[in-house]
């Protein structure tokens, strides 16, 4: 399966309270034109009734039966308890552990029975807020029950023990990590002179960070342990993030902030682990299509008849192919043709779309050696992939977006 054929992220932005603040639906439609299929990963399917808003109830169960749109209802993070009381790692420790010392568990809801039962029945009750018949409900509550996935379980435990082997080799994307988390979080930047060093404790998945962070720059000891928590979590976030990236085969967005430090694996990957020395140029950042927002009133209607027939139309098929050969033309070529590109999909799906797309790319001069005695034992699974899948093909590698990962701004 081509990585490139496939999408996986939210399109929708969540309030502090629980609600949805945003369902972006031209980022699905932009999405459902780029790729065969789209993961979206949902909060608890409460986009629904903006998707049934756009698309109407036959046109959404048109895409998600088209195996166009799936759904992932599911939770998956990672956290950090060395400090958290009344759990069970707490009680076997008799005790929290010292500030600067660390636990990481994977957080994941809703698994195993009864549980997962209990989350899919409760998320399916998004539906009845679309406000359509009976009929048409339950229609939408049986495709949606049937074709649900799950974030496969391997992909945070591998994620989890990737950063922890980062941690305690000392990788450059932790220090990095962790000097990116004290600059937004104090305002300073270590610089040069910033050092850690980390070290394993009896627990399984506990280790303690040193720094000379605090004591230099006048910090209590609290706040150094909050900017090395914050920075170790970036990197397992970005971890687990190309662990996802590995299991649904498809491409993902990341925060601008994780893009950083995605930039920096995939940059010492090509330089460290190739041995005929590929230059790999990653950061790249292109704006396609960079056309003003139009101004509509109302909600935005989809005909998804016509959606449907551009993405399988011979043109369609041709742009995709055109996409992963972009690293070769210039900035001015790529918003030119991308541009007759969207105006196409407006008339497509009739109304304008108006917010530009941004992709990260991979280039490379030559190619990366396949995995094996070169570079097996020095790589962890999240490198090795990235290594395999990514740095070794030129051609978009991630979406980037100021919101986590929202990727189409106005």
């Amino acid at each position: 399966m081509d990585i490139q054929s496939r999408h996986f992220g939210p399109i929708s932005t969540m309030r502090s309270d629980g609600t949805i603040a945003e369902v972006d639906v031209e980022a699905l439609i932009n999405r459902l034109v780029l790729f065969d299929v789209c993961y979206v990963e949902s909060h608890s399917l409460k986009e629904i009734p903006a998707l049934v808003s756009a698309f109407g109830t036959a046109g959404l169960l048109k895409l998600i039966y088209a195996g166009a749109l799936v759904f992932v209802c599911d939770v998956a993070t990672t956290g950090q308890t060395g400090q958290t009381n009344n759990i069970q790692e707490t009680t076997r420790r008799r005790g929290i552990l010292p500030l600067g010392s660390f636990h990481l568990v994977n957080v994941q809801l809703a698994k195993g029975q009864p549980y997962r039962d209990e989350y899919v029945a409760k998320s399916l009750k998004e539906v009845d807020a679309a406000g359509v018949g009976r009929a048409e409900t339950s229609k939408l509550k049986m495709a949606l029950r049937s074709r649900m996935l799950e974030y496969p379980q391997d992909a945070s435990q591998v994620g989890l023990g990737d950063v922890i082997a980062n941690v305690l080799r000392g990788d450059v994307i932790v220090e990095q990590a962790i000097r990116r988390s004290a600059l937004m979080q104090t305002h300073i930047d270590p610089g040069a002179s910033f050092d850690y060093q980390a070290f394993p404790l009896d627990g399984d998945g506990e280790f303690r960070i040193t720094t000379n962070f605090g004591r230099i720059h006048g910090f209590s000891e609290e706040v150094e342990h909050k900017v090395v928590e914050r920075g170790v979590l970036a990197v397992a976030g970005l971890n687990q993030r190309v662990q996802l990236m590995r299991s649904f085969e498809a491409l993902t967005g990341f925060k601008d902030d994780d893009a950083v430090l995605l930039n920096l694996k995939l940059s010492f990957l090509a330089s460290d682990h190739n041995a005929r020395a590929v230059e790999a140029r990653f950061g790249r950042v292109v704006t396609l299509g960079h056309v003003s927002p139009t101004d509509r009133t109302g909600s935005l209607r989809v005909n998804v008849d016509r959606l449907l027939r551009y993405r399988n139309s011979g043109e369609c098929a041709e742009f995709r192919t055109w996409l992963k050969d972009l690293d070769k033309r210039s900035d001015d070529e790529i918003a030119h043709e991308f541009l007759s590109v969207r105006k196409q999909m407006a008339l497509s799906i009739g109304s304008p779309l108006g917010k530009a797309i941004r992709f990260v790319l991979t280039t490379v001069a030559g190619a990366v050696p396949v995995l094996g005695a070169i570079a097996g034992p020095l790589l962890s699974a999240t490198d090795s992939f990235l290594v395999e899948r990514i740095v070794g093909r030129p051609g978009p590698t991630a979406y980037l977006g100021r919101q986590y990962p929202a990727i189409f701004r106005k």
